[in-house]
């Protein structure tokens, strides 16, 4: 799960200054999942890591599953959620996200907006957060 807020000094108008502020890295996730009625969230991080990002990001996801030191699976979080993989859009950054998507047929779609996302032939590539609920309908 990559930190998509950060704070940072700077003045009234934006230039760096005195002010400490924090703001939004990726305009529209917050909104996205506002949105949702619920969601979950997969991740490599560690548990105690994991906790505190979502307690500092304010998210609730309605299910979570961190990987305490093996490969992450969507399992938990599909059975906390009580869907199946191929109910589920999973958005997703890495190899190891779309390993994840595959390995409960879920649909994945790479989270084009982070520029360190890689886009295989024929995948499916979102530009912006709210291009997800297009998806859902």
């Amino acid at each position: 799960m990559p930190s998509l807020r950060r704070k940072r000094f700077a003045s009234a108008n934006g230039a760096p200054g005195n002010a400490f502020i924090d703001e939004e890295i990726v305009p529209g996730v917050e909104d996205l999942l506002a949105t949702l009625d619920r969601w979950g969230l997969c991740s490599n991080k560690l548990p105690e890591a994991g906790a505190s990002e979502l307690d500092r990001l304010g998210w609730t996801p309605t299910a979570q599953s961190f990987a305490r030191g093996a490969p992450k699976s969507l399992v938990p979080v599909l059975a906390d959620l009580g869907v199946t993989g191929p109910d589920v859009l999973y958005v997703g950054d890495t190899d190891h996200d779309r390993a994840c998507a595959r390995d409960v047929r879920a649909t994945f779609a790479l989270a084009g907006w982070n520029p360190r996302a890689a886009p295989v032939d024929g995948e499916l590539v979102l530009q912006d957060p709210a291009e997800v609920l297009d998806l859902l309908g």
